[in-house]
């Protein structure tokens, strides 16, 4: 059995002149399966069209708490139709980050909330980000109703 990457971002535009290689690298390095984790809509979109194409990743969709404030209604239902694709395994990158700050913190909770409910809803796990506000994280109750869901 190989190694699996949990949380990677090939869809970034940092891997645009080397996407291929890296991903057809990955087998070769011992690297079994990658689960790409999305950041925003646009990054969600990448991570299951990338799925779709390379037979070794996963997508991961959700909205990053730097980016909860682009969080609407329209966002969750276009979620929730990329959710239907058989590669798409959790939602993430989710959580709350009081260290940037780059979205409000009502926004931040808000929106953790209603995609631990998403993920609730559609049966899929979480991968949580938190950066300066775990215990913030450990206290949301959705989040304590998923773990005992999960388990």
């Amino acid at each position: 059995m190989g190694i699996i990457d949990s949380h990677a971002h090939l869809d970034s535009e940092r891997f645009d002149y080397d996407r291929d290689i890296v991903i057809s690298n990955l087998e070769e390095n011992g690297v079994e399966r990658v689960y790409n984790i999305g950041a925003d809509l646009e990054s969600s979109i990448a991570s299951v069209e990338l799925a779709s194409i390379y037979e070794n990743l996963r997508a991961v969709i959700g909205v990053h708490p730097h980016s909860a404030d682009e969080y609407n209604d329209e966002v969750e239902n276009k979620l929730i139709e990329l959710a239907k694709n058989e590669n798409v395994k959790a939602i993430g990158e989710i959580g709350l980050d009081y260290y940037y700050d780059y979205s409000p913190r009502d926004t931040q909770r808000e929106v953790f909330i209603r995609q631990i409910e998403l993920a609730n809803k559609l049966n899929l796990p979480i991968v949580i980000h938190t950066r300066d506000a775990v215990q913030e994280t450990f206290d949301i109750d959705e989040l304590s109703n998923q773990m005992q869901h999960l388990w």
